[in-house]
């Protein structure tokens, strides 16, 4: 798992920073372009991760406020040291008011700037909003989903997939930023969950793989005007699922630390485009600032791991066994 993890985060760390190539190498954009479905990725795993994880608890729903602030307790500290760091980033170099910066580290820190609405901090936020509201939706219809009665698994699955229906008809603005068009997504890892539970067998599995790739992808291309690149990213993630034998050693390092990786490299990358003439240098100059970025988003990740996500991992521990 942890090299799965550690494969999307380079995919979107590595597509952030292909601008940097594009006039001496334009042939690889259409290759480093692909590694924005890192998100796609990292959306399989969660609809896998989290529902295994509250089916390992024995999870029942009047646990929902537990599990929410175990979740929280997790993944907040190192989004709030980020968002922290861009608002005085952004504050000092004159790009954002006072005002301005308070307000979008509040509103990006705690994942509410849709709501108020308010600008990220940084774009790659909108996927950790999205990523809250499937923590919701999850802990709801978990008990329907994890029933001995198959009739209640299906409809607790069905539940999920008909919210996706009201994707055509949400504005453009907010599309990307609820989840019923990402559904289809998450409930492939669902499917990868109840086959591994034994919810379901095989044949079952791949009719509804085939179910809903071939819906993500008509309400990509027919309805949002998207490409099928996430579709085909996300229904990759979940055949690699079935394969738990697969193992890369330094993926699953970096997996170990995806998250603050996701979190910090695009913060790291804007403090190397800001001091460094990137855009006047020579090809093979482009190439060693593009892997300098890289290289030192990784160590900048692993310090972040270090100082605060590992104690926050801690924290969530804590708070689960004292409310368990």
């Amino acid at each position: 798992m942890d090299g799965l993890r550690g494969i999307a985060a380079m995919m979107v760390c590595l597509f952030h920073a292909e601008f940097m190539l594009h006039a001496s190498f334009p042939e690889i954009k259409s290759i480093l372009k692909f590694g924005q479905e890192g998100v796609s990725v990292f959306f399989v795993i969660s609809g896998f991760v989290i529902p295994y994880s509250l089916y390992r608890t024995d999870y029942r729903i009047q646990q929902w406020g537990s599990f929410m602030l175990k979740r929280i307790t997790r993944l907040q500290p190192p989004l709030i040291v980020i968002s922290g760091f861009i608002a005085v980033g952004y504050f000092l170099t004159g790009v954002m008011s006072g005002k301005d910066s308070i307000i979008g580290f509040l509103t990006s820190s705690t994942l509410t700037a849709p709501l108020v609405p308010w600008p990220w901090l940084c774009d790659i936020m909108w996927t950790l909003f999205i990523e809250l509201q499937f923590y919701m939706i999850i802990a709801l219809l978990f008990p329907m989903i994890i029933s001995t009665k198959r009739s209640m698994v299906m409809l607790g699955f069905l539940l999920f997939g008909m919210a996706a229906l009201f994707t055509p008809w949400m504005s453009a603005s907010n599309v990307r930023q609820y989840i019923p068009m990402h559904l289809p997504i998450f409930m492939l890892g669902i499917l990868n969950f109840l086959l591994l539970t034994k919810r379901i067998g095989r044949i079952t599995f791949f009719v509804g793989w085939v179910a809903l790739v071939v819906f993500h992808a008509v309400l990509c291309r027919e309805f949002l005007n998207l490409a099928t690149t996430s579709t085909i990213a996300a229904a990759c993630t979940s055949l690699l699922l079935l394969i738990s034998t697969w193992r890369i050693p330094l993926l699953s390092i970096i997996g170990e630390f995806s998250y603050s990786l996701y979190l910090v490299h695009w913060p790291i990358f804007s403090i190397w485009m800001t001091y460094l003439p990137w855009k006047s240098a020579s090809p093979m100059e482009t190439v060693a600032i593009y892997l300098g970025m890289v290289v030192s988003s990784l160590l900048a990740a692993k310090m972040l791991f270090l100082l605060v996500e590992k104690p926050s991992m801690r924290w969530a521990k804590a708070w689960s066994k004292a409310h368990h």
